[in-house]
């Protein structure tokens, strides 16, 4: 993607889950620690590397809502990586512009290690539920292409699409509207599971297709947290993302990107 002239990417986000659950899933509990001093531990470490344009975000929720992040930090207003801390989660965000794997790795790492200063309980006593690596892609149609036709064009995906017969025109709009394709394969290196998500969507109020690519890991199948760990969990999950990346889109298309 580093070599391409017109790159897809809209978002790319690492991200971390802890927290002890109950058979039925449900979320029992945090550490005590977190409930009180998280926040602001956070803020602090994170302002002694420059990271000051602190932004308080989904205001509806509660401060203690499971797995929702309520706070961005960023160095300044609308720059690059940001960082997100919830109540038992944490995320790295990176938009396309600047975006390199070699150093969004190094933000996810140096990102990792503000948690485990940040959080008064430190990384490695954290109850793993989850790590994910999320791409999100948009694809941009010309007015020409019916979107069933460019689908044909860009991916290689077989869609179950509706026949000709079907889509008469005495009784519908030609266009077809709303068209999702989704896909869950196990992993094995790092295991867990591949998530490929493509559905019809505005792109900068352009039509296209969003494709979310995710590596998850969750339960049994999330790494020990240490940021050594983790560090080798993402490195192996961006393999995943290139191949997956790689072998979904068609030559052709691929080379109209570069």
């Amino acid at each position: 993607m580093a070599n391409m002239a017109k790159p897809p990417l809209i978002e790319a986000i690492a991200e971390v889950r802890w927290g002890k659950i109950d058979d039925k899933g449900n979320v029992l509990e945090f550490p005590e620690n977190e409930k009180q001093f998280f926040i602001g531990q956070f803020k602090a470490i994170a302002s002694q590397k420059d990271f000051n344009y602190i932004e308080r975000i989904n205001k509806a929720l509660p401060d203690l809502f499971p797995h929702a992040v309520t706070f961005r930090f960023r160095k300044e207003e609308n720059t690059w990586p940001c960082y997100q801390i919830g109540y038992g989660i944490f995320t790295v965000n990176q938009i396309i512009d600047g975006y390199k794997w070699e150093t969004f790795k190094e933000d996810i790492i140096f990102g990792l290690d503000l948690l485990d200063k940040g959080h008064p309980d430190g990384l490695g006593s954290l109850f793993p539920l989850g790590v994910e690596l999320r791409y999100q892609d948009g694809y941009i149609y010309e007015e020409k292409y019916e979107p069933e036709n460019f689908l044909k064009k860009a991916f290689k995906v077989e869609l179950g699409l509706l026949s000709k017969d079907f889509k008469s025109p005495e009784l519908f709009e030609q266009e077809l509207q709303g068209i999702i394709t989704a896909f869950k394969l196990r992993t094995i290196k790092p295991s867990g599971i591949l998530i490929f998500e493509l559905k019809q969507g505005l792109i900068n109020g352009q039509k296209g297709f969003i494709a979310d690519t995710i590596v998850r890991s969750t339960g049994n199948d999330a790494p020990e947290f240490t940021v050594k760990n983790l560090s080798d969990w993402f490195e192996q999950s961006h393999d995943l993302q290139r191949h997956a990346f790689k072998n979904l889109l068609n030559p052709a298309y691929m080379e109209g990107l570069k």
